[in-house]
């Protein structure tokens, strides 16, 4: 079986999340859709800090992405609803 990911690294305009990355979860397949797939986001903060999150949905990040402000998104929608674990 071939498995195959798919990485999304695109620069974030913020003052405080320096990056975001989606990691599409291994065997998710075209068949269940671009907004059906879940993956790991990976958010850098500007004190070099990173923190993982891992069963996002892709709908929940492109709107985090896409976000005016990308600290309060957090604060509002992501804090409290998806666990992280600190990488540092």
């Amino acid at each position: 079986m071939r498995l195959r990911e798919i990485l999304i690294e695109r620069p974030v305009t913020s003052t405080w999340i320096v990056d975001l990355t989606f990691q599409q979860q291994p065997g998710q397949d075209k068949e269940i859709g671009k907004y059906n797939r879940v993956g790991t986001v990976v958010m850098k903060l500007n004190n070099g800090r990173s923190y993982v999150f891992d069963d996002m949905p892709w709908s929940v990040y492109r709107n985090w992405r896409r976000s005016k402000s990308k600290g309060r998104y957090w604060h509002r929608i992501i804090k409290g609803n998806y666990q992280s674990d600190k990488k540092i």
